[in-house]
């Protein structure tokens, strides 16, 4: 710890692990305002020194595996995360979390996937990613255009 009370992240065992920082977080725990009955939101992104979003297009470039670790982690306490199309497309996004996380999401009493929901005007989803053709992928596209988007599994 630093003498700010600052800590690093990282998944080598020097710091905090992923697991025990989503846990601070208390994203299970209703936020102490005056209406709880409203959700509560956290955002995570990645963002190089000079604020670029993507090398090449894609996010992967910038992040370090204590990054994905959290990110990843994240998933596990959320009842769904909010993607672009573009992302989905440029990441191909798959397999969100891994067998002990989902197990961790089920003994919380969540689904043992986060919803992915992604917004898109003209229905413009790319569907050849892994994320459609995995059965247990629960995936919800809001869009005001008429159709279906397909898929394999989601």
């Amino acid at each position: 710890m630093t003498d700010d009370g600052l800590r690093p992240l990282t998944d080598t065992g020097v710091g905090w692990p992923a697991r025990k920082v989503v846990r601070g977080l208390s994203l299970r725990e209703r936020a102490p305002t005056a209406d709880r009955s409203r959700p509560r939101v956290v955002a995570a992104m990645i963002a190089s020194a000079d604020g670029r979003a993507a090398i090449d297009g894609r996010s992967v470039g910038l992040g370090a595996p204590a990054d994905r670790a959290l990110l990843r982690e994240l998933r596990t306490g959320v009842d769904a995360i909010l993607v672009g199309t573009s992302t989905l497309a440029a990441e191909r996004y798959g397999n969100l979390l891994d067998d002990a996380q989902r197990e961790h999401r089920v003994a919380a009493g969540l689904a043992p996937e986060p919803i992915v929901a992604t917004i898109s005007r003209r229905l413009d989803v790319p569907t050849g990613i892994p994320l459609l053709a995995e059965p247990t992928a629960r995936v919800q596209v809001y869009t005001e255009a008429p159709g279906e988007v397909p898929g394999d599994g989601a």
